[in-house]
């Protein structure tokens, strides 16, 4: 990890003193997308955090749906199962039968 920061470092120093990136990927036997994305992550206010690695983990997850709302679909489908639900006596019981129902 400690020598991918260096040329991490390195690469941004070639690109200060105005090398091309395709000529910076060349020296440091990198792809030129990786030049790329580290010198566009590069902030020239905090130059050491902006060269360590991103977490790629999402920072929120999605809530969901509400309890009401699930509670509501399972009920639908659970008389569409027993065959209790008059005249969707032997409809189908998937996603797409509840929500047009619903």
């Amino acid at each position: 990890m400690n020598t991918e920061i260096k040329l991490r470092k390195k690469a941004i120093r070639l690109w200060m003193h105005g090398q091309s990136k395709s000529e910076i990927a060349r020296r440091l036997q990198k792809p030129r997308i990786w030049v790329q994305r580290w010198t566009g992550r590069y902030d020239p206010s905090a130059p050491e955090e902006s060269l360590h690695n991103h977490p790629s983990v999402p920072r929120h997850t999605r809530s969901g749906y509400s309890g009401r709302i699930k509670e509501v679909v399972l009920n639908c489908r659970q008389k569409r199962e027993a065959g209790k639900h008059g005249k969707y006596r032997h409809a189908l019981i998937g996603a797409a039968a509840i929500y047009y129902e619903l």
